[in-house]
């Protein structure tokens, strides 16, 4: 893919479409919300470049032209599997104020989060909105995924009570906790360097943090305690400080 910005669309049906097909094959796409979107949303013109994606693959395609306003001709210039990245990141994220979820899973995405999964500790303060809540959630990990290029985008999944968490999590994975009184961030990530797990699964304290109990249930399941700063962030904060320097290092 280039490295000049190009508009990025989520096309589920991306990977059936391609079936059969080649690099420099013209395509005839009948699909009336996606040549909506690329005439009248992003007011694409013909021979400018752009990138379909879904879950598994993406190419990026040469606009031709709209034959009307449910179907739309496009040229193959460029076709890949996504990359997954590594190692993989599995994020349990409490459910926060709805806002602070929302952001919180949209840089999840942007750092290259592999699974975010939400979990239910003592001081969640909130009912889960169900399946309503699950869609807007899933419409917003598209539209980061879209913006950050990150065509392998993370699956989120609906709330687990923390004792299940503690239950379903992977044995044989580094899990790292975020307090203000662990290790050093530094140290945690040089340590993580040297040791080059393939799975690190993350917990995200709630606002009001984790109680003694949890907290003592995690010294138990052997975490790693790391300071982000020396102050007390709120949980979208520390999505954005410590999953975006543990992507950044660890590679």
């Amino acid at each position: 893919m280039k490295n000049q910005h190009e508009f990025a669309i989520f096309y589920p049906n991306l990977t059936a479409l391609l079936a059969g097909t080649s690099v420099a094959e013209a395509l005839k796409i009948q699909d009336a919300d996606l040549t909506h979107r690329i005439e009248r949303v992003l007011r694409l013109k013909e021979s400018e470049f752009f990138v379909l994606f879904d879950r598994h693959n993406h190419a990026r395609c040469m606009l031709k032209q709209f034959e009307n306003r449910k179907t739309v001709h496009i040229l193959l210039v460029e076709v890949a599997p996504n990359r997954v990245l590594a190692p993989k990141l599995t994020i349990w994220l409490p459910l926060l104020k709805r806002d602070d979820l929302e952001e919180a899973i949209y840089s999840l995405v942007e750092l290259g989060a592999n699974s975010i999964r939400l979990v239910m500790t003592q001081k969640v303060q909130r009912t889960w909105g169900e399946e309503k809540e699950l869609d807007r959630l899933q419409r917003i990990i598209i539209a980061a995924a879209e913006q950050a290029k990150n065509f392998a985008f993370p699956e989120l999944h609906g709330p687990v009570t923390f004792e299940l968490f503690q239950k379903t999590r992977d044995a044989k994975s580094s899990l790292i906790s975020f307090d203000c009184g662990g290790t050093p961030l530094l140290d945690t990530l040089q340590c993580l360097q040297i040791q080059k797990p393939t799975h690190i699964e993350i917990l995200i304290g709630p606002e009001g943090d984790l109680t003694e109990s949890e907290k003592q249930s995690l010294q138990n399941m052997q975490v790693i305690t790391c300071a982000l700063t020396p102050t007390i962030l709120r949980a979208r904060q520390a999505v954005a400080v410590g999953v975006g320097a543990l992507r950044a290092v660890l590679k």
